[in-house]
Protein backbone atom coordinates (compact mmCIF):
# COMPACT_ATOMS: atom_id res chain seq x y z
CA UNK A 1 0.00 0.00 0.00
CA UNK A 2 2.88 2.51 1.13
CA UNK A 3 4.74 1.83 -2.04
CA UNK A 4 1.15 2.69 -4.39
CA UNK A 5 0.99 5.91 -2.79
CA UNK A 6 4.42 6.64 -3.23
CA UNK A 7 3.46 5.62 -6.98
CA UNK A 8 1.08 8.12 -7.11
CA UNK A 9 2.86 10.88 -5.57
CA UNK A 10 5.90 9.85 -8.43
CA UNK A 11 2.93 10.09 -10.90
CA UNK A 12 1.54 13.53 -9.70
CA UNK A 13 5.46 14.97 -9.64
CA UNK A 14 6.12 14.07 -13.02
CA UNK A 15 2.93 15.25 -14.53
CA UNK A 16 3.67 18.91 -13.19
CA UNK A 17 7.03 18.74 -14.33
CA UNK A 18 6.06 18.22 -18.02
CA UNK A 19 2.77 20.90 -17.47
CA UNK A 20 5.14 23.14 -16.20
CA UNK A 21 7.93 22.02 -18.74
CA UNK A 22 4.84 22.64 -21.27
CA UNK A 23 4.13 26.36 -20.47
CA UNK A 24 7.66 27.45 -20.02
CA UNK A 25 8.23 25.94 -23.83
CA UNK A 26 5.05 27.89 -24.72
CA UNK A 27 6.36 30.96 -23.39
CA UNK A 28 9.65 30.59 -24.35
CA UNK A 29 8.02 30.33 -28.50
CA UNK A 30 5.72 33.02 -27.35
CA UNK A 31 8.49 35.60 -26.52
CA UNK A 32 10.44 34.44 -29.49
CA UNK A 33 8.06 35.13 -31.89
CA UNK A 34 6.80 37.91 -30.76
CA UNK A 35 11.11 39.24 -30.33
CA UNK A 36 11.00 37.77 -34.30
CA UNK A 37 7.73 39.37 -35.37
CA UNK A 38 8.73 42.77 -34.13
CA UNK A 39 12.11 42.28 -35.92
CA UNK A 40 10.43 41.69 -39.24
CA UNK A 41 8.79 44.17 -38.70
CA UNK A 42 11.38 46.77 -38.05
CA UNK A 43 13.15 44.65 -40.81
CA UNK A 44 10.10 45.70 -43.27
CA UNK A 45 9.94 49.21 -42.36
CA UNK A 46 13.33 49.98 -42.68
CA UNK A 47 13.25 48.25 -45.72
CA UNK A 48 10.14 50.31 -46.62
CA UNK A 49 12.46 53.00 -45.78
CA UNK A 50 15.56 52.36 -47.71
CA UNK A 51 13.77 51.80 -51.24
CA UNK A 52 15.39 52.28 -53.47
CA UNK A 53 13.89 55.17 -56.38
CA UNK A 54 14.22 55.86 -59.47
CA UNK A 55 13.11 59.08 -61.11
CA UNK A 56 10.22 56.99 -62.89
CA UNK A 57 9.44 55.79 -59.52
CA UNK A 58 9.26 59.82 -57.71
CA UNK A 59 6.52 60.23 -60.83
CA UNK A 60 4.18 57.24 -59.24
CA UNK A 61 4.25 59.18 -56.56
CA UNK A 62 2.37 62.37 -57.98
CA UNK A 63 -0.94 63.45 -56.67
CA UNK A 64 -3.81 65.95 -58.10
CA UNK A 65 -4.13 68.26 -54.67
CA UNK A 66 -2.70 69.34 -51.81
CA UNK A 67 1.34 69.82 -51.40
CA UNK A 68 3.21 66.82 -53.69
CA UNK A 69 4.48 66.42 -57.50
CA UNK A 70 2.51 67.60 -60.47
CA UNK A 71 2.55 66.70 -63.96
CA UNK A 72 3.18 70.47 -65.31
CA UNK A 73 -0.09 71.94 -67.06
CA UNK A 74 2.52 73.49 -69.64
CA UNK A 75 5.54 71.24 -70.63
CA UNK A 76 4.70 67.31 -71.77
CA UNK A 77 6.41 64.81 -69.88
CA UNK A 78 8.10 67.64 -67.38
CA UNK A 79 6.69 67.05 -63.62
CA UNK A 80 6.79 69.68 -60.83
CA UNK A 81 6.72 69.94 -57.16
CA UNK A 82 4.03 72.00 -55.44
CA UNK A 83 2.85 73.52 -52.03
CA UNK A 84 4.43 75.13 -49.10
CA UNK A 85 6.03 71.73 -47.42
CA UNK A 86 5.89 68.94 -50.40
CA UNK A 87 8.47 65.82 -49.77
CA UNK A 88 11.25 66.96 -51.98
CA UNK A 89 14.23 67.58 -49.83
CA UNK A 90 17.45 66.11 -51.50
CA UNK A 91 20.76 65.51 -49.50
CA UNK A 92 23.21 67.20 -51.61
CA UNK A 93 26.67 68.28 -51.42
CA UNK A 94 26.08 67.58 -47.44
CA UNK A 95 23.11 70.51 -47.66
CA UNK A 96 19.82 70.67 -48.01
CA UNK A 97 18.43 71.44 -51.59
CA UNK A 98 15.03 71.16 -53.38
CA UNK A 99 13.66 69.53 -56.49
CA UNK A 100 11.66 71.77 -58.65
CA UNK A 101 11.06 69.64 -61.14
CA UNK A 102 11.43 66.36 -62.63
CA UNK A 103 12.49 67.13 -66.70
CA UNK A 104 11.26 65.40 -69.74
CA UNK A 105 14.59 64.05 -69.77
CA UNK A 106 14.33 62.30 -66.30
CA UNK A 107 17.24 64.65 -65.01
CA UNK A 108 16.45 66.42 -61.30
CA UNK A 109 16.30 70.20 -61.78
CA UNK A 110 17.06 71.15 -57.73
CA UNK A 111 18.22 74.38 -56.13
CA UNK A 112 19.79 74.82 -52.53
CA UNK A 113 17.12 75.40 -49.84
CA UNK A 114 19.21 78.00 -47.95
CA UNK A 115 19.72 81.25 -49.62
CA UNK A 116 23.89 81.78 -50.09
CA UNK A 117 25.47 85.30 -49.94
CA UNK A 118 25.06 88.20 -51.79
CA UNK A 119 26.56 88.83 -55.10
CA UNK A 120 26.45 90.72 -57.79
CA UNK A 121 24.46 89.82 -61.01
CA UNK A 122 27.55 91.45 -63.54
CA UNK A 123 30.64 93.99 -62.61
CA UNK A 124 30.99 97.16 -64.84
CA UNK A 125 33.04 96.33 -67.13
CA UNK A 126 33.32 92.71 -67.15
CA UNK A 127 31.76 92.81 -70.33
CA UNK A 128 31.60 95.69 -72.89
CA UNK A 129 31.36 93.55 -76.28
CA UNK A 130 28.10 92.48 -78.84
CA UNK A 131 24.89 92.36 -76.83
CA UNK A 132 26.76 94.08 -73.52
CA UNK A 133 28.45 97.48 -75.30
CA UNK A 134 24.99 98.56 -75.68
CA UNK A 135 22.65 100.77 -74.02
CA UNK A 136 23.86 101.59 -70.29
CA UNK A 137 25.03 98.11 -69.81
CA UNK A 138 28.89 99.44 -70.25
CA UNK A 139 28.25 101.36 -67.20
CA UNK A 140 25.66 99.27 -64.89
CA UNK A 141 26.92 95.63 -65.61
CA UNK A 142 25.18 93.32 -68.36
CA UNK A 143 21.71 91.25 -67.75
CA UNK A 144 22.19 88.27 -70.16
CA UNK A 145 23.44 85.28 -67.66
CA UNK A 146 25.85 83.29 -70.06
CA UNK A 147 27.37 82.62 -73.41
CA UNK A 148 24.94 81.80 -75.93
CA UNK A 149 25.30 80.44 -79.56
CA UNK A 150 24.21 83.42 -82.51
CA UNK A 151 22.69 87.03 -81.39
CA UNK A 152 20.69 87.63 -78.12
CA UNK A 153 17.83 89.74 -78.67
CA UNK A 154 16.41 92.23 -76.38
CA UNK A 155 14.22 94.76 -77.30
CA UNK A 156 16.28 97.09 -79.74
CA UNK A 157 19.24 95.33 -78.35
CA UNK A 158 21.02 92.89 -80.29
CA UNK A 159 24.55 91.24 -80.47
CA UNK A 160 26.51 88.75 -79.58
CA UNK A 161 27.44 87.19 -75.50
CA UNK A 162 30.71 85.65 -75.87
CA UNK A 163 31.57 86.10 -72.11
CA UNK A 164 29.08 84.69 -69.11
CA UNK A 165 28.25 86.95 -66.48
CA UNK A 166 29.64 87.37 -63.23
CA UNK A 167 27.73 85.60 -61.12
CA UNK A 168 27.89 82.59 -64.12
CA UNK A 169 31.45 82.50 -63.55
CA UNK A 170 31.77 82.33 -60.00
CA UNK A 171 29.41 79.72 -59.98
CA UNK A 172 30.55 77.72 -62.11
CA UNK A 173 34.02 78.22 -61.06
CA UNK A 174 34.31 79.48 -57.03
CA UNK A 175 31.53 77.54 -55.89
CA UNK A 176 31.57 74.30 -58.74
CA UNK A 177 35.25 74.31 -56.57
CA UNK A 178 34.01 73.67 -53.23
CA UNK A 179 31.87 70.07 -54.10
CA UNK A 180 33.96 66.86 -53.79
CA UNK A 181 34.77 64.93 -57.40
CA UNK A 182 31.59 62.37 -56.28
CA UNK A 183 28.63 65.50 -55.86
CA UNK A 184 30.68 67.10 -59.05
CA UNK A 185 29.80 63.55 -61.19
CA UNK A 186 26.22 63.96 -60.82
CA UNK A 187 25.53 67.50 -62.07
CA UNK A 188 25.04 67.08 -65.73
CA UNK A 189 25.44 69.76 -68.65
CA UNK A 190 22.57 70.98 -69.04
CA UNK A 191 20.51 73.98 -70.78
CA UNK A 192 19.23 76.70 -68.83
CA UNK A 193 16.23 79.00 -70.12
CA UNK A 194 17.98 82.78 -69.62
CA UNK A 195 15.48 84.62 -71.84
CA UNK A 196 14.24 87.88 -71.60
CA UNK A 197 11.08 88.16 -69.57
CA UNK A 198 8.44 90.84 -69.65
CA UNK A 199 6.34 92.07 -67.04
CA UNK A 200 3.06 93.13 -69.76
CA UNK A 201 3.10 89.03 -70.58
CA UNK A 202 -0.95 88.43 -69.70
CA UNK A 203 -0.23 84.23 -69.85
CA UNK A 204 2.24 81.33 -68.12
CA UNK A 205 2.38 80.08 -71.99
CA UNK A 206 3.86 83.29 -73.05
CA UNK A 207 6.26 83.82 -70.11
CA UNK A 208 7.43 80.15 -70.75
CA UNK A 209 7.78 80.97 -74.25
CA UNK A 210 9.78 84.55 -73.81
CA UNK A 211 12.22 82.07 -70.97
CA UNK A 212 12.76 79.15 -73.62
CA UNK A 213 13.81 81.85 -76.63
CA UNK A 214 17.55 81.64 -75.36
CA UNK A 215 19.43 78.93 -73.55
CA UNK A 216 22.54 78.87 -71.70
CA UNK A 217 24.54 75.12 -71.62
CA UNK A 218 26.59 74.70 -68.31
CA UNK A 219 26.72 73.12 -64.67
CA UNK A 220 25.22 75.51 -62.56
CA UNK A 221 22.97 78.35 -63.24
CA UNK A 222 19.58 79.96 -61.35
CA UNK A 223 15.84 79.67 -61.22
CA UNK A 224 13.50 80.73 -63.68
CA UNK A 225 10.73 83.36 -63.18
CA UNK A 226 7.94 80.61 -63.96
CA UNK A 227 9.58 77.41 -61.62
CA UNK A 228 8.91 80.07 -58.97
CA UNK A 229 5.58 80.87 -59.80
CA UNK A 230 3.82 77.18 -60.76
CA UNK A 231 5.65 76.29 -57.41
CA UNK A 232 2.39 78.00 -56.09
CA UNK A 233 -0.95 76.24 -55.54
CA UNK A 234 -2.57 78.94 -55.07
CA UNK A 235 -4.85 79.67 -57.93
CA UNK A 236 -4.65 83.44 -58.34
CA UNK A 237 -1.24 82.62 -59.39
CA UNK A 238 -1.86 82.72 -62.85
CA UNK A 239 1.14 84.51 -64.74
CA UNK A 240 3.65 87.03 -64.31
CA UNK A 241 1.58 90.10 -63.93
CA UNK A 242 -0.09 88.18 -60.91
CA UNK A 243 2.90 88.01 -59.31
CA UNK A 244 3.71 91.49 -59.12
CA UNK A 245 0.49 93.08 -58.27
CA UNK A 246 -1.67 92.80 -55.41
CA UNK A 247 -1.40 90.70 -52.59
CA UNK A 248 1.35 88.94 -54.90
CA UNK A 249 -0.19 85.41 -54.69
CA UNK A 250 2.58 83.54 -55.96
CA UNK A 251 4.21 83.42 -52.74
CA UNK A 252 0.99 81.64 -50.82
CA UNK A 253 1.61 78.12 -50.62
CA UNK A 254 5.07 78.23 -51.94
CA UNK A 255 8.14 76.48 -51.09
CA UNK A 256 10.55 78.27 -52.57
CA UNK A 257 9.61 81.25 -50.25
CA UNK A 258 11.44 81.87 -47.43
CA UNK A 259 9.10 83.47 -44.62
CA UNK A 260 12.05 84.22 -42.11
CA UNK A 261 13.39 87.76 -43.68
CA UNK A 262 10.66 89.43 -46.19
CA UNK A 263 13.63 91.52 -47.04
CA UNK A 264 15.24 88.63 -49.17
CA UNK A 265 15.67 89.15 -52.96
CA UNK A 266 17.32 86.09 -54.71
CA UNK A 267 18.56 86.41 -58.92
CA UNK A 268 16.93 84.52 -61.36
CA UNK A 269 18.42 83.40 -65.14
CA UNK A 270 16.49 86.35 -66.85
CA UNK A 271 16.86 89.59 -68.39
CA UNK A 272 14.43 92.37 -68.26
CA UNK A 273 12.80 92.66 -71.77
CA UNK A 274 14.07 96.15 -73.29
CA UNK A 275 17.05 97.03 -71.59
CA UNK A 276 20.47 95.51 -71.13
CA UNK A 277 21.50 96.12 -67.58
CA UNK A 278 18.44 95.02 -65.42
CA UNK A 279 18.21 91.64 -64.70
CA UNK A 280 14.91 90.06 -62.83
CA UNK A 281 14.88 88.89 -59.43
CA UNK A 282 11.86 87.42 -57.05
CA UNK A 283 11.50 88.77 -53.51
CA UNK A 284 11.12 86.97 -51.06
CA UNK A 285 7.81 89.38 -50.04
CA UNK A 286 6.08 86.79 -53.22
CA UNK A 287 7.04 89.00 -56.50
CA UNK A 288 9.09 89.00 -59.32
CA UNK A 289 10.62 92.82 -60.49
CA UNK A 290 14.22 93.84 -61.46
CA UNK A 291 17.36 95.91 -60.42
CA UNK A 292 17.84 99.11 -61.54
CA UNK A 293 21.38 97.89 -62.51
CA UNK A 294 23.39 94.18 -63.31
CA UNK A 295 25.94 95.28 -60.33
CA UNK A 296 23.73 95.77 -57.68
CA UNK A 297 24.70 94.19 -54.36
CA UNK A 298 21.56 93.15 -52.07
CA UNK A 299 20.31 90.34 -54.25
CA UNK A 300 21.32 86.63 -53.09
CA UNK A 301 22.07 83.59 -54.94
CA UNK A 302 20.46 80.09 -54.98
CA UNK A 303 22.27 77.74 -56.97
CA UNK A 304 20.37 75.41 -59.51
CA UNK A 305 21.84 72.09 -61.00
CA UNK A 306 20.80 69.46 -62.91
CA UNK A 307 21.07 65.74 -61.44
CA UNK A 308 21.59 62.79 -63.72
CA UNK A 309 18.46 61.15 -65.06
CA UNK A 310 20.15 57.79 -63.95
CA UNK A 311 20.43 58.24 -60.53
CA UNK A 312 18.84 56.50 -57.45
CA UNK A 313 17.77 57.69 -54.53
CA UNK A 314 17.02 56.51 -50.70
CA UNK A 315 14.30 58.28 -48.15
CA UNK A 316 11.10 59.91 -48.41
CA UNK A 317 11.99 63.51 -49.12
CA UNK A 318 11.16 65.24 -45.85
CA UNK A 319 13.46 67.50 -43.96
CA UNK A 320 14.32 65.23 -41.29
CA UNK A 321 14.38 62.27 -43.97
CA UNK A 322 15.35 63.82 -47.15
CA UNK A 323 16.25 61.83 -50.42
CA UNK A 324 19.75 61.06 -50.24
CA UNK A 325 22.04 59.79 -54.01
CA UNK A 326 22.86 55.97 -53.33
CA UNK A 327 25.93 55.81 -54.00
CA UNK A 328 27.39 53.06 -56.47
Amino acid sequence: MRHYKGHRRHNRKQKKIIIVSIISLMFIMGVGYAAFQTNLNITAKGNILAKELTTDDLKNLAVTEGDGLYEDSYEDGRYIYRGQEPNNYIKFSDELWRIVAIESDNTLKIIKDEIMEKITFDTIGNRTTGYCSQGRAPNEGCNAYGIISGTFTNGQYSGAVTKDSYISTYLNGTFYNTLNDTDKNYITTHDFKMGPIDYEQTTMNGTITQENKYKWNGKIGLINATDYMRASLDSACTDITSAREGKFPCKNSNYLIHSVDESYIWWTMHAYTGVAHRPVYVNNNGFISSTYSASYTEAYIRPVVFLNSNIILTGEGTENNPYKILNE
